[in-house]
């Protein structure tokens, strides 16, 4: 009878929760087109509507194109409830330094092809030990929320690597 109660219970925490869902939106963004500053505006949202536990987050952020790091911020510290979802506000800067011309070639010519540029936001949270990783176009048209990957990181005695977890 316990083993059928445990079953039971297994089976309908399996059909009732899911894994928290992270997503990015690019709200707005600057110093692209030319050889100023730039600046990135984000939306970090995490959906935890279907959870069983609560989820936090908060580190720092990295804004890449093609593996070049472009903007950095702080994501302050978030915990989202079982059932609950929230949304976080980020700012990332480059802290003064312009787009480098090769880098504002490659950014014009994926534009050109695609309709927009494509990059990496990476958020690391090594306090909650999160690693996620988000693909975002930048557009000017209406901001969408982009998901994100998420990896947990694992500590080891040479440094911390992401250990693949969706």
């Amino acid at each position: 009878m316990l083993f059928v109660g445990t079953l039971a219970w297994a089976i309908f925490m399996m059909l009732t929760s899911r894994l928290p869902v992270f997503s990015v939106t690019v709200d707005g963004f600057s110093g692209l087109d030319d050889r100023v500053p730039r600046a990135f505006n984000l939306t970090m949202a995490v959906d935890n509507l279907g959870g069983t536990y609560e989820v936090c987050v908060g580190g720092e952020t990295v804004v890449l194109y093609g593996g070049v790091p472009l903007a950095t911020g702080g994501v302050e510290k978030l915990c989202v409830p079982p059932k609950g979802a929230a949304d976080l506000a980020v700012v990332a800067a480059s802290g003064g330094v312009g787009l480098p011309e090769a880098l504002a070639e490659l950014m014009a010519a994926e534009k050109r092809a695609d309709g927009a540029a494509h990059v990496e936001v990476r958020v690391i949270s090594e306090k909650h030990n999160w690693l996620l990783s988000c693909t975002a176009a930048l557009e000017r048209a209406a901001a969408r929320p982009y998901p994100c990957k998420k990896s947990l990181m694992i500590d080891e005695s040479d440094g911390v690597r992401p250990a693949r977890w969706q």
